[in-house]
């Protein structure tokens, strides 16, 4: 998820409501053996962009992508800022 925001508190924020607002929507899911429902688990990581794309974003993206497996293993349902 890519927000612009001021600060990493707002981001963990929008975070945690997506991740509720998702909780709340009772989607059942078969597959999921921690919970009967649709869950989701969001990692943040803060950058603040020169306004053209540099090897430092790629890095980020990487980051935040490695940082959603760790998630995951860690247990599903949860939003965490590395």
């Amino acid at each position: 998820m890519i927000v612009s925001v001021d600060s990493s508190e707002d981001a963990l924020k929008i975070a945690e409501k997506l991740r509720k607002a998702v909780e709340d929507l009772q989607i059942e899911h078969g597959f999921n053996k921690a919970s009967a429902y649709l869950t989701v688990s969001i990692d943040m990581k803060t950058h603040q962009s020169s306004g053209t794309h540099s090897a430092i974003e790629d890095e980020m993206y990487r980051q935040v992508d490695d940082a959603l497996y760790q998630a995951q293993d860690n247990g599903c349902n949860q939003v965490a800022c590395g």
